[in-house]
């Protein structure tokens, strides 16, 4: 019962909280869920103006997310903005993979 103590004990909660909040991966996800759905239809606005990609769904979820991901590896003197972005480019590939991914589903379901 020793790890069952030790997993609800309130000593070192802060620096619990503090490394959860500068873990990249946990800023990424909460990115994803919060801030992109604030950013993402200013994003596709702007895609959609695109001749070619406006044209295919998959492509306007893509192109966003390429240039995202680039732009986050370029921000390496700052781990906490890549990883916002990081999160926002994640949620167009989620985006683009989800017209291809629901009838598997579909299909796993029935």
């Amino acid at each position: 019962m020793q790890v069952g103590k030790q997993l609800f004990s309130l000593s070192g909660l802060s620096t619990n909280v503090q490394q959860i909040a500068n873990n990249q991966a946990i800023i990424a996800v909460l990115s994803a869920s919060i801030l992109a759905p604030m950013i993402a239809p200013s994003i596709n606005n702007a895609v959609q103006k695109m001749p070619f990609v406006s044209d295919h769904q998959s492509l306007s979820s893509f192109v966003p997310a390429i240039a995202l991901f680039v732009l986050s590896k370029k921000l390496t003197t700052n781990p906490l903005l890549s990883a916002l972005i990081i999160g926002v480019a994640g949620s167009f590939v989620l985006t683009g993979i989800m017209p291809y991914v629901s009838p598997l589903l579909t299909r796993v379901k029935n």
